[in-house]
């Protein structure tokens, strides 16, 4: 029988990358204790939003903060991030 090693680092990105208003950010990927940290705020959707925040960063030195530009966010724009995030964290595995 034969001992198959999986290799969990195998094609893991620890971040993606995002446009928004012709900006580029990276958004870094929640390690194990960064995600219990955020179930601790429940259902509290502006803590949780403003917690993700913290994990995205302008890709250059030009770029303004990602905290500036998404206070100027249409509801189609918000729609799209959230639907990013379901996907990029496997939430809903039904998004198209």
């Amino acid at each position: 029988m034969d001992n198959k090693i999986h290799d969990l680092d195998e094609g893991v990105v620890e971040y993606f990358e995002f446009k928004l208003f012709g900006n580029f950010y990276r958004f870094k990927q929640m390690n194990t204790e960064e995600v219990a940290k955020m179930r601790e705020f429940g259902e509290d959707a502006d803590r949780v939003q403003e917690y993700l925040y913290t994990f995205i960063s302008p890709v250059d030195e030009k770029t303004p903060s990602f905290l500036d530009v998404s206070k100027k966010m249409t509801i189609p724009h918000l729609q799209k991030f959230q639907k990013m995030i379901r996907q990029e964290f496997g939430i809903d595995s039904e998004v198209k």
